[in-house]
């Protein structure tokens, strides 16, 4: 690759290696003292506390569990987790599947500066996404479960007049501020793993009806229910996944002379006025249930969703934005193709008629059918007129037959794959910050090697590690050295990799097994590239033009048999500089372990301060480091400019050991010297 605008730097500080000819004892010779200051600013003055790591981000305990309405697990549960929520840009990190216990539990690797993450599913029964705060480094949430008995409180009362339509609404009763109804039947009702499987199946999160199961549309089927005797009505609600505050209600009609307009149905009567779960803007679990009442032969009922209805501020049911109605051609599509926005499924084996709606307009909604679902129960259930419904409890498609469902599978023609967890996140890079001219300190502006990086660990049905990807970005390179850079993993032999693919490695100077780990390592060692000037620019002198990285270099390891996820480790493993093409010269992040390869002689020269015995490395006498790990794409400093001259609050927190303005690398007020960043 050609180098672009690279001017020479740091020449009076380059490091002449040699063997003495009566010593095998490695000297290092440098231009200049390498106990002068280079740092003008004073950053080797600065008093690090003598245990801080010098880590950006910190390890979290992750616990989640998903349990029915009666406490009894619910395995097989893909859960997901965010850095927030989607709609605000939060990014998926973590994906998994819940043990036979209903337990997922793994470690994650988070910027310090972090409080909470959101956690979620796209398992219908369960809420969509919840934030959790991280309390002393763990996350606790479990998914349903017996719920909580509602905070006693004044219920709000039934507004009527604040519909201002033709439309009527009737209420059965008052509802606390989250739109919870204080008119639920108790105990609630038992919704089984067994029954959510079989929603998961037949309404799958974004898997459009139209496409997955297109016989639910066809016109034969019912989407109201008609009584031929005398009978009592419950609604039931299972689940959400919407991101409006919905209302259901029910009108009633004769089945021989149906609305043929909107302002036919005089008059609605809410059932829920908030159909929304506890921790996702509402308060109702799984189960929850409304008597409707006893209603004579004769009587037709059909569903009525006014879409983002409800007022928490003001506790009311308002006109929302869409009337969603059974009778489809009195909703707002003009294509009949799109009009319909209710699914209505017989269960034949629990006696229910399960009711879903799509919230919004077709066709440009996903057409999951699946922001609401309920279930209404008949009693008795002989007593709903013979029609035409489509069942429930169709077999779920597992092409691959490795267990996970492929609505659920990211890689559902592939038996050893299931699930994706990225580190920093998906679609964003954390960086890594060097310094390269260790066992010397070097000016502290930490941009001698930039490489940008993200890692994908891919994980089966059992949460067990098959594949590891990596993508790197060499952005800028602020010295003259053509440094390699490669990364560790500390408790895998390299005997458990079959293979390994992307390396760019082209001076000859690494030696591989035939796995395309590193030879002569008893870890597992994977090089990325043995020259960063075949792959990037320099970058750090704001008089020379900025050139764009052109390329990623990609790397796949894949494991002989599945690793467990605690074994892998995480992200970024143990990363480590060679400094220029010799091998034997590693540069590793604070209190990192070297590889099988390094030359041990370097350790204890000039302004390192390494003790192997005691688990110090790559440190000075005064506990500065040579690599920054930053849990994002960092900004890093011009050359010759050190570190804290670019970011204001960098000494603040090295001082306060991490306690104080652990995010001092975003871009914030008064957290930058923009004449010193790159």
């Amino acid at each position: 690759m050609t180098k672009f605008g690279f001017s020479l730097l740091l020449t009076s500080f380059l490091v002449l290696l040699f063997w003495g000819s009566s010593s095998c004892v490695k000297t290092l010779k440098l231009k200049v003292d390498p106990n002068e200051d280079l740092n003008p600013t004073g950053l080797t003055e600065i008093a690090v506390p003598a245990n801080f790591d010098w880590e950006t981000s910190c390890i979290v305990e992750i616990s989640l569990k998903t349990l029915d309405n009666t406490g009894a697990a619910i395995p097989k549960v893909k859960l997901n987790v965010y850095t927030n929520y989607q709609a605000v840009g939060g990014k998926k990190i973590m994906n998994g599947y819940t043990n036979e216990a209903g337990l997922l539990q793994f470690q994650y690797r988070i910027p310090s500066a972090q409080d909470s993450l959101v956690v979620g599913t796209d398992y219908l029964g369960f809420p969509k996404e919840v934030k959790v705060a991280i309390s002393n480094g763990k996350i606790d949430f479990t998914f349903g479960g017996i719920p909580l008995p509602p905070a006693d409180e004044k219920s709000a009362p039934s507004l009527k007049a604040n519909l201002a339509s033709q439309l009527t609404l009737n209420y059965l009763g008052t509802w606390l501020k989250d739109g919870t109804p204080k008119y639920l039947v108790s105990p609630r009702d038992v919704i089984t793993s067994s029954f959510l499987t079989e929603i998961n199946t037949a309404l799958p999160e974004f898997q459009a009806v139209p496409d997955f199961h297109p016989s639910y549309l066809w016109d034969i089927y019912e989407q109201t229910i008609s009584l031929a005797e005398t009978s009592k009505v419950w609604i039931t609600f299972v689940s959400e996944g919407s991101a409006y505050y919905n209302t259901l209600a029910f009108y009633t009609f004769d089945k021989n002379n149906p609305p043929q307009t909107i302002e036919d149905i005089t008059q609605a009567t809410v059932i829920f006025p908030n159909a929304s779960f506890k921790n996702s803007g509402g308060g109702l679990y799984s189960g929850d249930k409304v008597y409707l009442g006893e209603f004579p032969a004769g009587t037709s009922l059909g569903w009525l969703m006014i879409t983002n209805a409800y007022d928490s501020k003001t506790r009311t049911v308002t006109n929302g934005i869409y009337k969603l109605f059974s009778h489809e051609d009195l909703n707002p599509e003009t294509d009949p193709l799109y009009q319909q926005h209710i699914v209505l499924l017989k269960d034949v084996v629990r006696s229910i008629y399960l009711i879903s709606f799509e919230d919004m307009l077709r066709p440009d909604s996903d057409e999951d059918f699946n922001d609401a679902i309920f279930y209404a129960t008949i009693d008795p259930v002989s007593a709903v007129e013979s029609g035409y419904f489509p069942a429930l409890g169709i077999i779920e498609s597992d092409t691959d037959n490795d267990g996970v469902p492929d609505n659920f599978d990211e890689y559902p023609e592939d038996p050893t794959t299931a699930f994706n967890n990225f580190y920093p996140n998906e679609g964003d890079f954390a960086t890594l910050a060097f310094e390269d001219l260790w066992p010397a300190r070097g000016d502290y502006d930490f941009n001698d090697l930039i490489v940008d990086y993200n890692f994908n660990t891919l994980t089966n049905l059992n949460n067990e590690v098959s594949k590891l990807r990596a993508e790197f970005v060499v952005r800028a390179i602020g010295a003259g050295f053509h440094n390699g850079f490669g990364f560790q993993l500390q408790d895998i032999l390299s005997s458990q990799v079959s293979s390994v693919s992307g390396s760019a490695l082209e001076e000859g100077y690494i030696n591989l097994n035939s796995n395309g780990t590193e030879a002569g390592q008893s870890k597992a060692t994977i090089i990325a590239f043995d020259d960063a000037w075949n792959h990037g620019y320099a970058n750090t002198d704001p008089s020379k033009a900025y050139a764009a990285p052109t390329e990623i270099i990609q790397i796949e390891i894949n494991f002989a048999t599945p690793i467990p996820l605690d074994q892998l480790g995480l992200a970024p493993f143990n990363p480590f500089l060679i400094v220029n093409k010799q091998r034997g010269r590693e540069i590793h992040m604070a209190n990192y372990p070297p590889t099988d390869l390094v030359d041990l002689s370097y350790f204890g020269q000039f302004s390192d301060d390494s003790d192997p015995a005691t688990g110090r490395y790559y440190k000075t006498a005064t506990n500065l480091p040579w690599v920054l790990n930053i849990p994002t794409r960092f900004d890093y400093s011009i050359e010759k400019s050190s570190v804290d001259k670019a970011h204001l609050k960098f000494i603040e927190w090295v001082e306060s050991s991490g306690s104080l303005y652990n995010n001092w690398y975003l871009n914030l007020l008064d957290y930058r010297n923009l004449e010193f960043i790159y």
